[in-house]
């Protein structure tokens, strides 16, 4: 099952560090359990990528997100920012579940 890990990201550099080390240690758990786990957090290598060529903005990068957040069969809460409050509101319009524990996650249908 594919499943987006949102969690809060913004802070000062070391913060949005940990914080994406979160997010990653999540999508760690999730791949063990049998999911594919998409991290948005991981979209920083976009903008230093883009920052030689055309730049991206933040809203094409949350855009972006959100884009991939329609693939998905889930989503995993890590904790709530005003960033991860949208994209439940997403998921939940198009009735995406949203989980926030491991244990609420179901088994994959089909292993990867």
């Amino acid at each position: 099952m594919r499943i987006y890990v949102a969690g809060p990201l913004t802070a000062p550099p070391l913060g949005y560090i940990r914080n994406l080390a979160t997010m990653c240690a999540v999508a760690i758990r999730l791949w063990r359990m049998g999911h594919v786990p998409f991290v948005p957090g991981l979209d920083f290598l976009l903008c230093f990528a883009s920052a030689f060529s055309e730049p991206l903005s933040l809203a094409e990068v949350r855009e972006w997100n959100m884009q991939w957040l329609t693939t998905c069969q889930g989503v995993y809460v890590i904790a709530h920012s005003p960033g991860v409050d949208a994209e439940v509101e997403r998921a939940q319009q198009l009735g995406i579940p949203v989980w926030h524990s491991f244990e609420d996650v179901p088994a994959p249908e089909v292993a990867r």
